[in-house]
Order: C-alpha cells, then sequence, then structure tokens
C-alpha cells in the first residue's frame, strides 16, 4: 500500500501526516472512506503520525510591477520600485536577494535611453544590459528621453527579462 502526501502549493517546514488503520471488515480497499472524529467502527482508536519535512523550491517570478509613467520631452526619469519590482508569489518567502533579482534589457526604447549609475557616471544600456532590483531601489536606473519633438499621445517602451537569481525567468515591457 502506498500513501501520497502533496503539500499545499508554497508549503515551506513540517507537516504533519496523522493516519489510523483500517480493519478492512467495510468499505473497498483503495477507496475513499467519509470518516467522522471518534469513529473506531472501521479504523482503530488509536493514531500514528508522521511529520515531514518540506523544503522550499524555486517559485518562477510571479508577482512583477511594471508600472506606465508620464513625462515630459527631453525629461529623466529615475525608475523607483514603485515603477519596476519583483516580490515572490503570496504566501511564498522571499527566496532572493534585491541584489539577486536581474533585469535583462531585450529591446530598446525608440526615443530614450535606459541608463544604469556606475559610481557617479551614467551609461546607457544596450541590448543585454542588465541592473539589479537593488540598482532600481538605490535609483540607479532611469529613461533619458533623446527622442525628436513629441506628438500629443507618444509613447515609448523597452522590453526587459527579469531573472531571480536561481533559474526562474520571465519576460515583461516597461
Amino acid at each position: 500500500h502506498k500513501i501520497r502526501f502533496q503539500p499545499a502549493s508554497d508549503q515551506v517546514g513540517n507537516a504533519t501526516l496523522g493516519y489510523k488503520v483500517w480493519d478492512g471488515s467495510t468499505g473497498v480497499a483503495g477507496a475513499k472512506e467519509n470518516l467522522t472524529v471518534g469513529d473506531t467502527n472501521r479504523v482503530s482508536a488509536a493514531s500514528l503520525s508522521s511529520s515531514i519535512a518540506v523544503t522550499p523550491v524555486n517559485d518562477d517570478p510571479a508577482n512583477l510591477t511594471a508600472n506606465t509613467k508620464t513625462i515630459n520631452e527631453k525629461d529623466t526619469y529615475v525608475l523607483s520600485n514603485s515603477d519596476i519590482a519583483f516580490t515572490a508569489k503570496a504566501g511564498a518567502p522571499d527566496e532572493q536577494t534585491a541584489e539577486q533579482i536581474t533585469y535583462k534589457l531585450t529591446a530598446l526604447s525608440t526615443k530614450g535611453d535606459i541608463q544604469k549609475k556606475f559610481g557617479s557616471t551614467w551609461v546607457t544600456l544596450a541590448v543585454g544590459g542588465l541592473f539589479s532590483q537593488q540598482d532600481i531601489d538605490n535609483g540607479d536606473v532611469r529613461y533619458v528621453h533623446t527622442g525628436a519633438e513629441l506628438s500629443a499621445n507618444t509613447t515609448d517602451s523597452f522590453a526587459f527579462t527579469v531573472r531571480d537569481g536561481a533559474g526562474s525567468e520571465i519576460n515583461d515591457t516597461f
């Protein structure tokens, strides 16, 4: 006979499995039985329990914020964690630090530059350029509008992947 245990999604820590012995006098082996607390006619009065250690697994980056911003032409806008931020799934532990969460540019803006601050110098990033959540949190990533005169309702964007530092990756656009 086998018992299969499947923990709840994002469960971490110890889980306890309690069980009793069925005497086989009623029901069908392998079928589900609806038992009530204290039902000792078909199962043993005594019970046993096992503790099972549930270890965490790497969850895909799931809660990614990428909000839209409005700026004036020729302006510079420093990105913050209210603009772009990754957080763990609801109920899951934060598995990685802000430094481990990295963004990689996959398509550039057509009307501006994405720049990262290195020391006191701002450097324009190319496709494949990297920055971390910590860089965003520190105010070290910015968008600089470099395009021509804007007409009403002109938009711009850049695309990126976000990696959580443990093998998971998702794509998004800002």
